[in-house]
């Protein structure tokens, strides 16, 4: 009955708005749906789901060690911060430009910072940004990244890579509470230099961007679920709340607009925030 129910409602909607003149409403409601399912909700850390992220795992779990993968100027790990203030932070941004006010923030909040980025392989990379932007939260090694602003200026920056298994490894952490990745298209290829970490379940949880980056890597969001629904629940942010992904459907995941993904390792998840 219910079926047959959205079927007559999807069929009435088809006949009055699946026409030309009806086009921009419809693209507004996809807007409003797109939001209200976690996407497109980039105008702070309150909207993104951030805050409320850090505040709901700050009431069941005591972070000791945070990854913040793409640190840029350091307000992730202000966050972080602020609510753990006893907690090891390890922040690490390649761009020289935006290292220099990270190393402010560092010393300022007491965090460690490092000035090269994470990877799947040990090597040098270039990294493009924006010339009139310079230190821009835009910053990509994928070039094709930045041409939403046709004709603008680039700047380009030699970089080095490590991956997370060799820095884990030499600094013997033996667990990571959360790892935060926004790396602009390269988070897939950060997880990717972790894989032992994440076999060997050292981390916790994961939090990452997927957005239109991942067109110019070539990295699906059904990557990411190969690689971490095994031992991870899956959800999207939203502004108050975690919405599972309990099953990978390409309609519902293959939206490649900005959205933040939460992984949570099963057996802390199934204790903490069930």
């Amino acid at each position: 009955m219910e079926s047959l129910m959205k079927q007559a409602i999807f069929g009435l909607y088809r006949f009055l708005f699946a026409r030309k003149i009806t086009y921009k409403l419809n693209k507004f409601l996809l807007f409003c749906c797109l939001k209200g399912m976690g996407m497109l909700n980039h105008e702070n850390d309150e909207v993104s789901g951030e805050r409320s992220f850090i505040a709901m795992v700050a009431a069941r779990l005591k972070l000791e060690t945070v990854f913040d993968v793409g640190g840029h100027k350091g307000e992730y790990a202000q966050m972080i911060r602020e609510v753990y203030p006893d907690a090891r932070i390890c922040s690490f941004e390649p761009h020289p430009t935006t290292f220099k006010v990270l190393e402010q923030m560092a010393h300022t909040y007491r965090f460690e910072c490092y000035n090269f980025g994470l990877g799947d392989v040990e090597r040098n990379l270039e990294l493009f940004d924006y010339a009139q932007q310079d230190g821009s939260p835009f910053a990509s090694i994928h070039r094709a990244a930045l041409d939403n602003e046709p004709g603008l200026p680039i700047n380009k920056y030699a970089i080095q890579i490590k991956t997370l298994d060799d820095f884990v490894s030499v600094n013997q952490i033996d667990s990571i509470d959360l790892l935060k990745i926004d790396t602009e298209g390269n988070e897939y290829a950060v997880l990717s230099g972790g894989k032992n970490t994440l076999s060997d379940g050292k981390i916790k949880m994961i939090q990452f961007e997927f957005n239109e980056m991942n067109v110019h890597s070539r990295v699906f969001f059904k990557d990411f679920y190969d690689l971490l629904s095994d031992k991870y629940n899956i959800y999207r942010l939203l502004p108050q709340e975690l919405l599972p992904l309990v099953r990978y459907t390409s309609m519902q995941c293959e939206l490649f607009v900005y959205q933040n993904i939460v992984a949570i390792r099963k057996d802390i998840d199934n204790k903490l925030f069930q």
